[in-house]
């Protein structure tokens, strides 16, 4: 983690409590077991090349100003009916391309206000973490919900949308603004890492990059982040105990990295996909930690997963994958 990160998350982070179940991961009965080894030393990172100049969708719409955000969810807080009207708490943002983060919430006041404050500095450590430029980043605007029915409706109303069976939040990252709609959970420990791993999503699902990242990349990032805002939380351990059953048990890696986004083994965030894909960014972010923004961004230029990986790893995918069997061969 970079000092900046730290910085932040010594203001903003505090752990949860919860409980978690893990899910049976996905086994491989025919993967051999290579023989065991000491793990080797990681060597250091390699040093970044150089990227080539990136090229946006040329039909990108530039991002709303702060003004504009606020005006578009006062539109949306009509819609939705809400009786007695909410006030939007917006974060401070500034200039034409406001990074504000603005919450519609019918919790009190000053919780929505701590809740958008919290929401900020997870935000911001992650994208310390990730390299992105500060100037990248866009307005997201969060709309949390009393009941699973009423995010079903907004779903239906605002986005034209049918959630997945089960779904109490989604991440909605297409222009005019990237928004985050979910259910107020009343546990704080589920609510809190169900929108950290959403914020973590905004910052990889963009519109206006040329490529849209692998789905275990995706998912595996996600996790890895929300780790930055809620520590030692019960979800990552969970993770972290399917990816390591499906690693030790037999399973391929390989298969998850060739799961499509919409494969719904995805839908449980303690089951061995999501588990495994953690385990597979964490180890780049825990041995290269040099690597992670050049091998996101080889990926979002169009890369192949073996050249992103020799850009951030110095390795190839089949070297990568051994690396990562190796290590969690004998650690946790």
């Amino acid at each position: 983690m970079t000092a900046a990160a730290a910085a932040i998350l010594a203001i903003w982070v505090g752990g949860t409590g919860g409980s978690v179940t893990a899910i049976a991961p996905i086994a491989d009965p025919t993967a051999q077991t290579p023989p065991i080894t000491a793990p080797p030393s990681s060597p250091p990172s390699p040093p970044p090349a150089a990227l080539p100049a990136a090229t946006a969708p040329s039909d990108a719409p530039p991002p709303l100003d702060r003004a504009a955000a606020i005006a578009l969810l006062e539109r949306w807080r009509t819609r939705l009916g809400w009786d007695p009207a909410p006030p939007i708490v917006a974060g401070p943002g500034s200039g034409a391309n406001s990074a504000a983060i603005l919450v519609l919430d019918q919790a009190p006041p000053e919780a929505v206000r701590r809740l958008q404050q919290r929401l900020d500095g997870w935000r911001e450590a992650m994208r310390a973490h990730l390299e992105i430029p500060a100037e990248d980043l866009r307005p997201l605007a969060i709309l949390l919900h009393q009941t699973p029915d009423a995010f079903a409706a907004a779903e239906e109303t605002l986005f034209d949308a049918s959630p997945p069976r089960r779904a109490t939040s989604r991440l909605h990252p297409a222009p005019p603004i990237a928004a985050i709609n979910a259910f107020r959970d009343p546990d704080e420990s589920m609510l809190q890492p169900t929108l950290a791993r959403l914020v973590g999503r905004s910052l990889l699902d963009r519109p206006q990059d040329p490529a849209p990242l692998p789905a275990w990349v995706r998912e595996g990032l996600a996790s890895q982040l929300s780790t930055l805002a809620l520590p030692r939380h019960p979800l990552e351990r969970a993770q972290r105990r399917a990816g390591l059953a499906l690693l030790r048990g037999g399973g391929d890696p390989r298969r998850v990295i060739a799961l499509e986004a919409d494969d719904p083994a995805w839908e449980a965030l303690d089951g061995g996909a999501s588990g495994t894909a953690f385990l597979l960014v964490q180890w780049i972010a825990e041995h290269r930690p040099r690597g992670v923004a050049p091998f996101i961004e080889r990926l979002r230029h169009g890369a192949t997963l073996d050249e992103a990986l020799r850009a951030g790893t110095g390795l190839s995918t089949d070297a990568f994958i051994a690396a990562v069997q190796r290590w969690h061969r004998y650690n946790d």
